[in-house]
Order: C-alpha cells, then sequence, then structure tokens
C-alpha cells in the first residue's frame, strides 16, 4: 500500500467527521458504487417479492431476506472506495465482477449474530475485506481500531442508520396507504396493519418487502460508506500516514536541494 497515491487529506479528525468523509468519498465515486449497488439490490428485493408471492405461508422468511443480505451487497461499496483513495478508477462492471470475491472472511458471522449485536459492523467489515485478517487477528485488530471512541461512534452511526432506515419504510407505508385507504373515513395507518400480518392480502405484504427494498437500498450506501471512512481514519492514526508523508516529502525535497548543490558545483 502506498500512501503516497492517497487522493484524500487523511489527517487525525474527530471521529464524525471522519464519517461525514465517507460521504465525499461516495459523491466522488458515485456510479461506480450505485449502478451496482442498484442491479444487485434490485435483484435481491424483486426475488423476496417473488417469492413472498409465490410462497406466502413464507412471507415473513422472504420478507426478510434482503436485511440479512444486505451486508453481502455493502462490501461493494468498500470495493470501490478502498481503490479510489488510492487512485484506482474502477467502473461499475468491473465492481460487479470483483463482488463475489469480496465475499471470503467473516460472512457467516455478519450475516447472522452481527446483524443484531453489532451496528458498527460497518467500520469493522474491512478487517476482512481489506486485511484479510482471520482467527484471532481478528479479535485483536477490533480490539485496536475500536478504541479512542470509535467503536462508540461506529454503533451509533448503525443506529442513526437503523432510524433513518425504520422512518423511511414507515413513511412509505404511510404514502401507500394513502393510496389504498378508500372513504372518507380511510385510515392510512391501517395498511402498516396490513402490510406486517401475515394473514393479510398479499398485495400489501409485497408492497411492504418493496418498500423495505427502497428505503434499505437508499441508506445502505451511506451507512457503508461512513464506516468505512472511519475504518480508514483510524488507520491512517494508528499507523501515522500523515507523518509518513511529511518526512517523504521532506526527504524529496533534501534530495532536490542536495542535486541542485552538485550542479552549481
Amino acid at each position: 500500500m502506498d500512501v503516497e497515491k492517497l487522493s484524500v487529506d487523511l489527517r487525525p479528525r474527530p471521529h464524525w467527521q471522519a464519517v461525514d468523509l465517507g460521504f465525499q468519498l461516495l459523491r466522488s465515486r458515485a456510479a461506480a458504487v450505485l449502478v451496482p449497488w442498484w442491479i444487485v439490490w434490485t435483484g435481491i428485493v424483486a426475488l423476496s417479492c417473488l417469492g413472498t408471492a409465490l410462497v406466502p405461508k413464507l412471507a415473513l422468511v422472504w420478507t426478510m431476506l434482503p436485511w440479512t443480505l444486505r451486508p453481502m451487497v455493502e462490501r461493494m461499496v468498500v470495493h470501490v472506495l478502498s481503490r479510489g483513495v488510492f487512485q484506482e478508477e474502477v467502473t461499475w462492471r468491473q465492481t460487479l465482477r470483483a463482488w463475489p470475491g469480496t465475499w471470503n472472511g467473516g460472512w457467516f458471522r455478519v450475516l447472522t449474530w452481527w446483524r443484531l449485536l453489532v451496528p458498527g459492523r460497518s467500520f469493522l467489515q474491512p478487517i476482512w475485506q481489506l486485511e484479510g485478517a482471520r482467527g484471532e487477528v481478528v479479535a485483536r485488530r477490533r480490539t485496536v481500531l475500536s478504541r479512542q471512541g470509535a467503536g462508540r461512534v461506529a454503533g451509533t452511526w448503525g443506529l442513526v442508520c437503523a432510524h433513518i432506515e425504520g422512518g423511511l419504510w414507515f413513511s412509505g407505508l404511510v404514502l401507500l396507504g394513502l393510496f389504498t385507504e378508500s372513504g372518507s373515513g380511510g385510515n392510512p395507518f391501517l395498511f402498516i396493519d396490513q402490510a406486517t400480518d401475515a394473514s393479510s392480502n398479499l398485495v400489501a405484504r409485497i408492497l411492504s418487502v418493496a418498500t423495505y427494498g427502497l428505503a434499505s437500498g437508499f441508506v445502505g450506501p451511506f451507512y457503508a460508506a461512513g464506516g468505512f471512512a472511519l475504518y480508514l481514519d483510524r488507520r491512517a492514526e494508528l499507523e501515522a500516514w500523515d507523518i509518513e508523508l511529511a518526512l517523504r516529502k521532506m526527504k524529496r525535497r533534501r534530495e532536490a536541494v542536495r542535486s541542485d548543490r552538485e550542479r552549481s558545483a
């Protein structure tokens, strides 16, 4: 890893500023991230809607499918941004082709108990994906990176995104209720009850899955980008990338001065 190729100013900064840096990285690589993201995510949500329609008795299982698989889709975001910060441009087609290669390492954990217990997983996933750490090394890296309040901020960021996602889903269901509940006494909130009741009409269940897919698909890239930028900031702080860059610049200046003196002598 050549720190001289860094395209961002990695210096010690407050953790929430590091999360904000993730939004800037996402904006600068929007096409390479969002096009493959929505291609894959739309396919997963469509499969969930189809499964709900074909096997309504397992509607709850199909509804949980996009939520369960999202950590693996988030790895596309890390793949693009981790290369972008070192000035390596990738296209959305290259991202799709490379995506299966990012699945190794930690996938079982992030798809099972971590989904419920670790809201800051976007901060820790790069340990597997980028560092290739395994076994006890992962635990040690988690401990080191989470110090100085970084782990707490990562968890808070995950909870913030979960609330935004839930709010968007709820708002979408209410909006659908405005169009589906007829009559002067129509209550749009009744649609939420229909959408979450396994014995209710099938259309409401499918629309609920689709609405969740839209809400989660919007929040997901920002969540992954914010966690990755926080991880990057902690690595830069722990490994003193800013000091290394300053020393290399000083070395080049000294070599340039020495070369000028030798020419003039």
